[in-house]
């Protein structure tokens, strides 16, 4: 999708927001990678209704999540290993 398709795209949601009056938030990815913490706080923020989350359980996730040394974040890691080291456990049936 080029720079015209995401416009048209991005434009589009913000029209259905607007005409039937629903809540949206809008975040660049980039974002979300260069500042995870401030991104996140806008999302979380919009998802509670701009309630305040100081002391509360969201805030303790966001907090961990957003350590610089967290594996909160990581959903998987691929292991390290061999190609073909459990093939003798496999036939050809």
């Amino acid at each position: 999708m080029g720079g015209d398709g995401w416009l048209r795209w991005s434009n589009h949601w913000r029209d259905v927001g607007e005409n039937y009056k629903l809540p949206t938030h809008f975040f660049l990815f980039e974002d979300l990678k260069d500042f995870p913490r401030e991104t996140l706080e806008g999302i979380l923020a919009f998802l509670v209704d701009g309630r305040d989350i100081k002391g509360t359980y969201l805030e303790h996730r966001l907090n961990e999540a957003t350590k610089k040394d967290s594996k909160a974040g990581v959903l998987y890691k691929p292991r390290s290993g061999k190609v073909t080291h459990d093939l003798s456990k496999f036939t050809e049936e």
